[in-house]
């Protein structure tokens, strides 16, 4: 009955659909039957605006993403919901699109833009994948379908409201995946396939991205400037870099620190159009140039990392560490963390604000000292 209602759900979701047929192509391994051209996007009903001050959120369910993306406004996403704070996460409104599914993924980019992905299966030809949209901080939301199935739909990104991508799973094997990048020009009303990763068969390729290693996150500095993770079970790293919009992707090695092993399963993340940093196990690569050339330095600890310019960035282990020189020294400014950061993602904003969430525990904390004092942001419901 659950698969049946989900089913009927990410329906109603494409159905928001435009009149102008969306773009056909989306890549897997193995040919798939095209669907029916999805029709233009219209908006949907808004949210009613949560009388509660903390929305009740099942404990059950896992927070899958927090992002603060102003100074008072926050976003938080469940599996079935998506809340928003206006006020530094001290009171939170329900603002999820209709109809409530499962949602995969979800990235808000200011203080009132937001996606969120659904993916529905639907037997072993994969399943269809549904992307929902919000100009107006989630008092209206407006859907699109995907180009062709997958078999899961993975991180979403925008580098700014009109230019977005999102990974799409394609199978998988043991150290290797397929999968395809799909690309929008208009905010997300409609999406094509942009790249698929090549052949398992032949290893032939049309986009440079192969079917050998698992890939990661996905993130672009510019409209044309991106950067794909991969992890590889070798000591040799490298990372996928696309110039021309995700169309073509190009491996470049990254270094290694005396000799050991990183594998690099963060997202990259831009500070400026050229400037990048991509944290992985107890070391971080950084760019300064598009990605082309990288240093690598060592890290406190294997946990989260985040910078608020190239110089400025945070560290989050079994305690809080600073950097004021783009990651080459590293100093402790909190040892006392009311919580494991080891299982915390941390986002920095500047000039000691940061949150901490995990998705295993379902808890978020904010701090406003540099990690002095911390205070409970979770939705109500959620462990805090």
């Amino acid at each position: 009955m659950k698969a049946l209602l989900a089913v009927a759900a990410l329906v109603a979701l494409a159905a928001c659909a435009s009149s102008n047929p969306i773009a056909v192509h989306r890549a897997s391994p193995s040919p798939v039957a095209s669907p029916s051209p999805v029709a233009s996007p219209s908006p949907v009903a808004s949210p009613s605006d949560s009388k509660s001050p903390l929305p009740t959120i099942p404990t059950e369910e896992a927070l899958i993403s927090m992002r603060m993306t102003s100074l008072s406004v926050m976003w938080a996403a469940t599996n079935t919901r998506v809340l928003r704070s206006a006020d530094a996460g001290r009171h939170w409104t329900d603002v999820s699109p209709s109809p409530p599914i499962q949602w995969d993924a979800f990235f808000a980019l200011d203080d009132d833009a937001a996606w969120v992905v659904a993916h529905t299966p639907l037997g072993i030809r994969g399943g269809s994948v549904g992307v929902m949209r919000t100009t107006d901080g989630g008092q209206s939301w407006r859907g699109a379908a995907a180009p062709r199935p997958g078999v899961g739909a993975g991180p979403i990104t925008f580098a700014d409201r009109i230019h977005g991508w999102m990974f799409v799973g394609a199978g998988a094997a043991a150290g290797s995946e397929a999968i395809a990048i799909d690309r929008t020009t208009d905010g997300g009303a409609t999406w094509t396939v942009a790249a698929t990763s090549g052949d398992p068969s032949t290893g032939q390729t049309t986009s440079g991205i192969q079917f050998s290693c698992d890939k990661g996150p996905l993130a672009f500095g510019s409209t044309t400037v991106g950067l794909m993770t991969q992890t590889c079970a070798t000591f040799e790293q490298s990372i996928y870099r696309t110039a021309d919009g995700g169309l073509h992707w190009k491996l470049i090695a990254l270094p290694a620190l005396n000799g050991t092993f990183a594998g690099y399963y963060f997202a990259p993340i831009f500070l400026t159009a050229s400037e990048a940093i991509v944290g992985g196990t107890g070391q971080i690569v950084v760019t300064h140039d598009g990605g082309l050339t990288w240093s690598v330095y060592k890290l406190p600890g294997p946990g989260s990392v985040d910078f608020e310019s190239p110089t400025s960035g945070w560290q989050l282990n079994d305690s809080l560490s600073a950097t004021s020189d783009g990651g080459r020294s590293w100093h402790v400014i909190a040892s006392a963390l009311p919580f494991k950061g080891g299982d915390m993602t941390l986002q920095y904003l500047g000039s000691g604000i940061g949150i901490a969430w995990g998705n295993r525990q379902a808890t978020a904390l904010r701090t406003d000292d540099g990690g002095r004092t911390w205070r409970s942001v979770a939705p109500g419901g959620l462990h805090v």
